[in-house]
């Protein structure tokens, strides 16, 4: 259990007396999701884009065998050292550092992230997810991190990220007062908070979702299973939408 104060989200988390409580809940939903909506299976690879300070990883020692393998790559240097120390027991556990600049982590060097290879061979991994960072990237350095889960997956493997699917229903919602947040349209299927830093938060049209996963021979798995943040009522395991995509075999 990392130290409230490892988190570079502090702002964003829970108060100290929940902390514990939220960051073990959270996780879990999210190794029950991968289970649920990419069927999960213990000795696979799963690669883990945004890995943080390891809510997901905790609750994947419990659901990954020996024979599985487990990968984290993270922007935040200091998550990912506190990672590497925390599971040295785990041997198929493996974390790295992604050395781009992000909204709320300074590299000393950066790239940029439309430059950033993914630290892993080719047709390694079984199934790559991330959570929360699609909806905070632009545009140009999601399709290159889309190019390079394409990449590492197995042919037939599994992609799940999540995103703000900007459909008919929620920019009604929004321009309502309903959803729990509110994107300026574009006018080219992309939707932001803030249109000079597109790092503060960005949804997409469904189109546009669509088309930025099949460039790269990943085919949305239908339906899009939607989050709560529009004024949906629905059974989520996250509050943001979720897109499953499948690699051509």
């Amino acid at each position: 259990m990392p130290r409230r104060e490892v988190n570079p989200n502090i702002g964003f988390s829970p108060r100290r007396g929940a902390y514990a409580k939220e960051f073990v809940a959270s996780g879990n939903r999210i190794a029950d999701m991968l289970v649920s909506y990419a069927d999960l299976q213990p000795p696979q690879s799963v690669l883990d884009i945004g890995c943080g300070i390891g809510r997901v990883a905790r609750a994947l020692t419990q659901v990954l065998s020996s024979a599985g393998h487990y990968h984290g790559f993270d922007v935040d240097p200091a998550a990912v050292a506190w990672c590497q120390q925390a599971y040295r027991p785990f041997k198929n556990f493996a974390f790295a550092h992604a050395p781009v600049g992000y909204v709320n982590v300074k590299a000393s060097a950066p790239i940029r992230g439309e430059e950033f290879v993914f630290p892993y061979p080719d047709a390694t991994v079984d199934l790559a997810f991330s959570v929360s960072v699609y909806t905070h990237l632009s545009q140009p350095v999601i399709d290159h991190y889309l190019a390079e889960t394409s990449r590492v997956l197995r042919p037939g493997g599994l992609c799940v990220n999540t995103f703000f699917v900007i459909d008919e229903f929620a920019a009604d919602a929004m321009r309502a007062g309903r959803a729990d947040r509110s994107y300026a349209d574009q006018g080219d299927g992309t939707y932001r908070c803030d249109p000079r830093t597109p790092n503060l938060g960005i949804g997409f049209a469904p189109d546009v979702i669509t088309s930025l996963h099949e460039t790269h021979a990943l085919s949305v798995v239908e339906p899009v299973r939607f989050g709560t943040w529009s004024g949906r009522t629905v059974e989520s395991f996250v509050y943001q939408d979720v897109v499953v995509a499948r690699k051509a075999i």
